[in-house]
């Protein structure tokens, strides 16, 4: 099995050190502990922290990550039920971002076509 040191993941994944570290301290990914206590990372967990790494860059927050990583690794905290009201509230929040996002796209459009037009809003 291949392992991997927390700066090659970190370079591998685009995470700071500190990002990384603060994510483990989260419970989102546990490190192997090599050679002199040094933190290594196995191919479950670069895939693991791949997946959250997409997660965050979308703007989605570590609890509803955390979240999210324990359905997709069919786990869950509870049963299905407790399961499926988890993926409820990410999805909640995701609409919202999604709300937001069109909002400011339109903001931005009115925007530019004034311009354009020569007029404002």
């Amino acid at each position: 099995m291949a392992t991997y040191r927390l700066g090659e993941v970190c370079a591998r994944i685009g995470l700071t050190a500190k990002q990384l570290r603060d994510w483990e301290r989260h419970g989102l990914v546990a490190a192997m502990r090599g050679p002199g206590n040094q933190r290594q990372y196995g191919e479950a967990e670069v895939a693991r922290l791949l997946r959250a790494k997409r997660m965050r860059d979308a703007g989605i927050g570590i609890t509803d990550i955390k979240s999210a990583l324990t359905i997709l690794d069919g786990g869950a905290a509870g049963d299905l039920t407790t399961a499926t009201a988890q993926v409820r509230v990410v999805l909640s929040r995701i609409r919202t971002q999604l709300e937001l996002a069109d909002e400011l796209t339109e903001a931005i459009r009115v925007r530019l076509l004034a311009r354009l037009g020569g007029g404002r809003p």
